[in-house]
């Protein structure tokens, strides 16, 4: 009896195409996801946290995390924190972290130059400097950088009224010292270095605080008591030269 073979059954790839399929679809769903994943976590490290003046602070402000006497203003109340771009950044602002670190970043710390409105805080902003030992209203903290061991604070009486001498100028001080033997006046520069302007009270006509050595302030002190007349120049930006001190007679014959 002849056996029948039956001829091989032509397998169907049908199924195998359909698991390839669903492999790249699988894949690309998954390229898709990580992508949207990134994009979205990368629009959110865009932005950074800053810390801009909540309103305008005025030199001689100092900063604290409690203290609200005169004087003082709570850190919490001149400065707050905003959001911006990462691209607008200002490359020295100060990040904000937590509220703890700008406590103690700013806590008495002395406002020594104008912070307007929405001004940004940078790091090592020369705004800022460590208040003295002084309390909150003390004439010190204006810009305790500036007062060095040996130096004090002499206020002089004169009219600034059409001379417009303004804080942070750099002057000298000269004094009509005597006269000639024919009667010349001599003029002479007090200050053997260049002095700064600490302060002008523009509510008091005529109060020039200056930041001298104190045997300066002393000699000062003499001649404006013994009515000697005194005058400022203003130093232009960056001379540091040391004034000469040598007396001066004027020109001869002026007097009459």
């Amino acid at each position: 009896m002849q056996t029948q073979v039956r001829p091989p059954r032509t397998r169907s790839s049908g199924g195998r195409t359909l698991m390839l399929l669903g492999l790249v679809l699988a894949v690309a769903a998954a390229i898709m996801v990580f992508y949207i994943t990134t994009s979205v976590q990368g629009t959110v490290t865009q932005t950074v946290q800053l810390v801009a003046a909540k309103q305008t602070l005025t030199p001689g402000t100092v900063l604290s995390i409690t203290n609200t006497s005169q004087g003082y203003l709570p850190i919490d109340q001149a400065f707050q924190v905003e959001k911006i771009d990462k691209s607008a950044m200002p490359p020295d602002a100060f990040v904000f972290t937590t509220q703890d670190a700008l406590d103690a970043q700013l806590n008495n710390k002395v406002i020594v130059q104008q912070f307007l409105q929405g001004d940004f805080l940078r790091t090592n902003d020369p705004r800022v400097a460590l208040a003295g030992a002084a309390s909150g209203g003390s004439l010190t903290n204006i810009n305790p950088s500036k007062l060095g061991t040996g130096m004090v604070l002499y206020t002089m009486k004169l009219d600034n009224g059409n001379f417009g001498v303004q804080p942070g100028d750099m002057v000298d001080i000269i004094a009509l010292v005597g006269k000639t033997a024919n009667g010349d006046p001599i003029a002479q520069v007090v200050n053997p270095q260049p002095v700064l302007v600490y302060a002008v009270d523009t509510t008091a006509k005529g109060k020039i605080t200056l930041v001298v050595p104190e045997q300066v302030s002393v000699q000062l002190f003499a001649l404006e008591g013994g009515g000697v007349p005194l005058a400022l120049v203003i130093r232009t930006p960056k001379d540091t030269t040391p004034a000469p001190t040598q007396p001066v007679p004027g020109i001869p014959g002026t007097n009459g």
